[in-house]
């Protein structure tokens, strides 16, 4: 297994969005958390988040191919939050 992490363009957004309502369905469907759940995040929001300018994506890639992404917020000079990650 070769797994690498590559920065994400906006063109990225509708993929890393459908991976992320697979990866998060199944809690979804268990807890039916609708306002906190990312799998019932809408594609507007995820691009939105992109173009905040203290947010970056990530791929998740596995040989090249993409399998989840991550995103990292900068809050401050030296601290840094990830929300959500997922393959």
């Amino acid at each position: 297994m070769e797994v690498s992490l590559c920065k994400a363009t906006l063109d990225d957004a509708a993929k890393l969005h459908e991976i992320q309502v697979k990866a998060f369905m199944p809690l979804l469907k268990k807890y039916q958390d609708y306002e906190t759940n990312p799998a019932n995040e809408s594609l507007e929001k995820v691009i939105t988040r992109f173009n905040q300018p203290f947010t970056d994506y990530y791929l998740i890639k596995n040989l090249e191919v993409t399998i989840g992404g991550i995103r990292v917020i900068k809050m401050d000079n030296e601290s840094y939050r990830v929300s959500p990650i997922f393959i």
